[in-house]
């Protein structure tokens, strides 16, 4: 576990040569502060794969980085999307099937690329957008 001021830090991780999972649970990259990327991922030459518990955006610099180093990579929306079904499941005193948490991911990634390219086209309906996910999760 790396941490700002443990014993394994962000200056002295990158001495974990045979590292092969990076997990990012910090707040590094998430919207606004999109810019931002806990480690340079390149330093790692055994990594086999990288996963970044940040959902928005789902491309942080650090799976961006990833991509580019042909290292497989996943992004936190789906464990968001379960994280919801979980809940409930508890609320509701019911269980959710595999093929519901996938329907529902499925839609949530087609609803992201519309919102994606209507932002681009600059039209407003982000709100619309939303409550659309919301009663289609509902209705799955």
């Amino acid at each position: 576990v790396v941490s700002r001021k443990g014993e394994i830090n962000y200056q002295n991780c990158y001495d974990l040569v045979d590292t092969e999972i990076i997990i990012n649970a910090t707040p590094c990259g998430m919207s606004p502060l999109i810019e931002e990327s806990p480690i340079d991922i390149s330093k790692f030459k055994n990594l086999k794969g990288v996963y970044d518990c940040i959902y928005n955006p789902q491309n942080t610099n650090l799976i961006l980085q990833a991509k580019k180093l042909n290292i497989p990579c996943a992004s936190g929306l789906k464990m968001l999307v379960v994280q919801a079904l979980l809940a409930q499941d508890i609320w509701l005193g019911s269980t959710h099937t595999k093929e519901k948490e996938q329907n529902i991911f499925n839609f949530v990634m087609l609803c992201l690329k519309i919102f994606t390219k209507q932002k681009k086209e600059k039209h407003r309906h982000s709100g619309a957008f939303f409550i659309t996910i919301s009663m289609q999760c509902r209705n799955k």
